[in-house]
């Protein structure tokens, strides 16, 4: 699955994902500060949610929340 987002340009980022909704945990995927997408596997059946954490930068802080349905 690939995730698309504006560039945070200036920060570290990193993707974090959740099956509540409300519980974060950081993923291993590796995010450029000037990419614009995100390539996810192995996501379980179901609703799953994702979040950028931006440390620095003038986005600085969490995304929105991106809801997934996976079959």
């Amino acid at each position: 699955m690939n995730l698309t987002f504006a560039a945070p340009a200036g920060a570290a980022v990193i993707l974090q994902q959740s099956e509540d909704g409300t519980e974060f945990t950081d993923t291993d995927v590796a995010i450029e500060n000037t990419a614009t997408s995100a390539e996810v596997s192995g996501v379980k059946a179901g609703k799953a949610y994702f979040r950028l954490k931006v440390n620095g930068g003038d986005k600085n802080g969490y995304s929105n929340i991106a809801t997934v349905t996976v079959s």
